[in-house]
């Protein structure tokens, strides 16, 4: 599965590159200029000016489902972007997470709880094509606090009687880094759900004393140092006015 994603980041990137070189095709060539004739002087292009294009708010749907529906996965997450013709957008989200993991046959139960941010940029290879909605190619830095605990049991072999045991690390802390591909496609008018598609990479994580750290809020399982997660965004485009 990993290398089907893998491809289509890579897929991705060569679309981005070829439609740059096709588009760079199209322009038109420039007149010869025969002898005698004038030569016009060339005006300098103008840099293209960041203008303020929109700024959304919104939450992340999977997040209350598993909130709604699960005993074992609980939390929230707020997501935000401010756009600049609409071609650049400055991404930031805020999120919580509790897991627990338990086994009746094993006696044991697994908690974690904490929070995350995340912040990067994303572009969007439609901007030309639309006003508002997106395709989008990003980078995220993601960055978690939490605490753990591990409650087990364990009979006595003198006694013959069982004793709960409960150990635990606090003030834990990972980061990890993203790739991000994304679409903004408007429902209704403001309203927008975005689809997106992530790729993460763990950079690294707190030392624990008593239990190794299973899982990581805004990252998830900690099996492997890559993960790939879908998330389902709907976000709220807020009436800004645009600066002529």
């Amino acid at each position: 599965m990993l290398e089907y994603f893998y491809k289509l980041i890579v897929i991705g990137v060569f679309l981005f590159f070829g439609n740059s070189i096709c588009i760079a095709q199209q322009e038109p060539k420039p007149k010869k200029i025969e002898e005698g004739e004038p030569q016009k002087e060339k005006k300098p292009k103008e840099k293209e000016k960041l203008k303020l294009s929109s700024i959304r708010v919104g939450t992340e749907l999977l997040h209350l489902i598993n909130t709604a529906v699960s005993n074992n996965v609980k939390g929230f997450e707020l997501n935000g972007d401010i756009g600049f013709n609409n071609r650049y957008f400055a991404v930031v989200d805020f999120g919580n997470e509790k897991y627990i993991r338990s086994n009746e046959v094993d006696e044991y139960e697994y908690q974690n709880n904490g929070s995350y941010v995340r912040a990067g940029f994303d572009y969007n290879m439609l901007y030309q094509k639309t006003a508002s909605e997106a395709l989008t190619f990003g980078l995220r830095y993601g960055t978690s606090s939490f605490n753990h605990k591990f409650t087990y049991v364990e009979e006595d072999d003198f006694w013959g009687a069982s004793q709960q045991y409960t150990v635990e690390d606090s003030k834990l802390s990972a980061s990890w880094v993203e790739l991000v591909v994304a679409f903004k496609v408007e429902l209704f008018k403001n309203i927008y759900l975005s689809p997106n598609l992530r790729l993460k990479f763990l950079a690294g994580k707190s030392d624990t004393q008593y239990v190794n750290i299973a899982e990581i809020p805004g990252y998830g399982n900690t099996k492997s140092n890559t993960r790939v997660n879908i998330n389902y965004t709907l976000l709220y485009k807020l009436p800004v006015k645009k600066k002529k």
